[in-house]
């Protein structure tokens, strides 16, 4: 078996924490047009139900849909992971089944990183690689240090760095 250069995984707090705040607010303007609803039909005398319990229920709902999609990403994170060797890189995700990406140093046409506003607090971005083939482009998602990253493909590919002052 060929010896791996580089493996990482991606970084998980620049991937749950922006979701967690944006399910979060969409969770409470969700709970919170439902509570008007309420005083609503409370007003119109369509409904009789305690504050108390209506609150806890949209709090509870609140936590749910705050909480469960970042299960379901942690899942996939925690199960990522990119394999650089010195002729091609791996995109493997282990769950119940594998599935792997791999794309040849050969073959990369272009580089592409992508850094947003909370990326730029992290450290962190996304990796897009380009191929001659377009159908097998790939994507490194919540990358930590994606320049250095970048440096290291070029390295490998035997190719100067585009990055700019490195």
């Amino acid at each position: 078996m060929e010896r791996k250069v580089l493996l990482f995984r991606p970084n998980l707090i620049n991937a749950l924490v922006p979701e967690f705040f944006k399910n979060l607010l969409y969770s409470t303007i969700m709970s919170g047009s439902f509570f008007v609803l309420y005083y609503i039909f409370k007003f119109l005398g369509r409904i009789d139900y305690p504050v108390k319990s209506v609150i806890s229920w949209l709090l509870l709902v609140v936590v749910v849909f705050s909480i469960f999609p970042l299960v379901t990403k942690l899942i996939i994170l925690k199960n990522t992971y990119y394999h650089f060797y010195h002729d091609h890189l791996i995109s493997e995700f282990r769950f119940f089944s594998v599935k792997r990406h791999s794309v040849p140093y050969n073959q990369i046409v272009n580089i592409v990183i992508n850094v947003s506003f909370w990326d730029r607090f992290c450290r962190a971005g996304t990796i897009r690689i380009h191929t001659a083939e377009q159908k097998h482009n790939l994507t490194l998602k919540y990358i930590k240090d994606p320049e250095k990253i970048e440096r290291a493909l070029y390295n490998l590919m035997g190719k100067k760095s585009t990055v700019s002052g490195k």
